[in-house]
């Protein structure tokens, strides 16, 4: 149990950041954005308290995903070169053994970590469509889960390894192509939805600091009745209504430009952050 516990709380620290959990992750997160909090409540308002508190939440997470992200796609960018300087040294006349342990040596970034552990791993006499297949349960990436089975079915049918890596390399570099091109065309979507939050709080704030501003205090007949224009109640209504558009488009954005709703966090966190200082710091 002292064991489990240890490897609980230590686990940020000992994972690579691609293999990191997040529900883990977020407990650790969870106790700093509590620590934030009873260090700001009693010198500053509920308001910067609240502020403070969601922002510990959120803003580690936007760090780990963006970081994460970036790692895989850089790993992502060098799958086909490794396959294809697999396929070169085995045709060259070294074993797979051999054209591991070179490309180990080379800085690939996290993929120098995981061909040694591939490389360890059939040294240990495990079957070479194993590893790579737990090679493709650790990266966790949607490029790798496209080769790995490419991989697993090009060992089985090719007639040399040689064969099998170059055909693998041409599939990955195709793959990493069209990922690039999607995100590419994608980004001009990504701005369409800033444009259009920007607008959206334009026109907010010219319709009530420009609008009903004027008629606020003003008796107004409604329903046979005689009712005051309440413009605070006006104001927290289109907030609210403004804070939930700002904070679904941002994960939209997210999905649109790269692929995962959880990359919208970072759109998110700046609509909403711009949504706050508009209402309540410009009106």
């Amino acid at each position: 149990i002292a064991n489990r516990i240890k490897s609980f709380l230590l686990h940020p620290f000992r994972e690579g950041v691609y293999t990191i959990q997040f529900r883990i992750v977020l407990f650790h997160i969870l106790l700093f954005a509590f620590l934030v909090f009873f260090l700001t409540y009693r010198y500053f308002s509920p308001e910067v308290t609240a502020i403070a508190f969601i922002s510990a939440i959120i803003l580690p997470l936007i760090i780990l995903v963006e970081i994460r992200e970036r790692t895989l796609r850089k790993a992502e960018e060098n799958i086909p070169n490794v396959f294809a300087e697999l396929a070169v040294l085995n045709e060259a006349g070294l074993s797979i053994f051999e054209g591991l342990k070179m490309l180990s040596a080379m800085e690939l970034g996290i993929l120098t970590k995981e061909i040694s552990v591939l490389r360890k791993e059939l040294e240990w006499g495990v079957l070479m469509p194993r590893t790579f297949i737990r090679m493709g349960l650790r990266l966790k990436s949607d490029i790798m889960a496209k080769v790995i089975p490419v991989v697993v079915k090009a060992l089985e049918t090719a007639p040399t390894i040689k064969d099998a890596f170059t055909v693998v390399s041409k599939y990955a570099e195709s793959e990493v192509r069209f990922k690039k091109k999607v995100r590419s065309s994608m980004q001009i979507y990504v701005a369409i939805i800033y444009l259009s939050i920007g607008v959206f709080l334009f026109v907010s704030y010219m319709i009530i600091k420009n609008f009903l501003s004027v008629f606020a205090g003003v008796n107004v007949e409604l329903m046979g009745g005689v009712t005051t224009l309440n413009l605070d109640l006006i104001k927290m209504t289109f907030f609210q209504v403004t804070f939930t558009v700002a904070v679904l488009s941002g994960l939209i954005a997210g999905n649109i430009g790269e692929g995962k709703v959880i990359s919208g966090l970072k759109h998110s966190y700046v609509f909403a952050v711009a949504t706050y200082f508009l209402f309540f710091h410009m009106l």
